[in-house]
């Protein structure tokens, strides 16, 4: 899979006419055609592959080839980017607003949230693939993402993320919820929003991920 597919696709969301003009400024024509059929609006459903009925001991098991995955991004300054795994709604408005809070207290120079980007698994309805496909292609796009701008810190929202996006050795490596994704940028791993609102004594330990994290940093400086 092309890193140039991996990077337009965690590009912000699509959710208007206006987003999509914008794209055509800054794109080719080709680049725009790329982008979306790899980027899904808000309000359209991700296609699901096709797969093929015919019988063969080549192809990988059912579950492997109907595998769908959504993801959802947010890059509210350089130095930060939010994951969270979406399966069948977006954040509501009173998740966003616990993401903003939490993003406050490991920046506090974030005002707002951007607009998120949606990734989906496979992400074109001529592609599919297992687990090992999944993962090779959202290793690809994260990889690229982080390279376009100066990231540090990286918050995976929920298992499901850490056990897509972290390699079996990083996550061996995991101490307090935190580990080395890369020489420069340091994943936390914390409970999703929704776990954190239903489960309120959650927020205790994402704070005691995030205060450790923070901590370990100003000893750095």
């Amino acid at each position: 899979i092309a890193a140039e597919d991996a990077a337009e696709t965690i590009q912000a969301q699509p959710q208007t006419n206006e987003i999509t003009s914008a794209l055509v400024a800054e794109s080719s024509a080709a680049q725009v055609a790329e982008i979306a059929s790899v980027i899904e609006t808000v309000t359209e459903e991700p296609v699901k592959p096709v797969n093929a009925k015919a019988k063969s001991t080549n192809v990988e098991p059912e579950v492997e080839q109907n595998l769908a995955l959504k993801f959802v991004f947010w890059q509210p300054s350089d130095q930060l980017l939010v994951v969270t795994a979406a399966d069948d709604q977006l954040p509501d408005q009173s998740q966003i607003n616990l993401l903003k809070n939490i993003l406050r207290a490991i920046d506090q120079g974030i005002a707002s949230l951007p607009q998120f980007g949606i990734v989906n698994w496979p992400p074109h309805p001529s592609m599919s693939g297992g687990e090992s496909d999944a993962k090779e292609f959202l290793s690809t796009l994260i990889n690229s993402k982080l390279a376009s701008k100066p990231t540090q810190t990286l918050v995976f929202l929920g298992d499901s993320v850490r056990d897509w996006f972290l390699s079996d050795e990083q996550k061996e490596k995991v101490t307090d919820g935190a580990v080395a994704f890369s020489n420069s940028v340091t994943a936390l791993n914390i409970p999703t929003l929704e776990t954190m609102l239903s489960k309120p004594e959650t927020k205790r330990e994402a704070w005691h991920i995030i205060s450790g994290y923070l901590s370990s940093q100003d000893d750095s400086i």
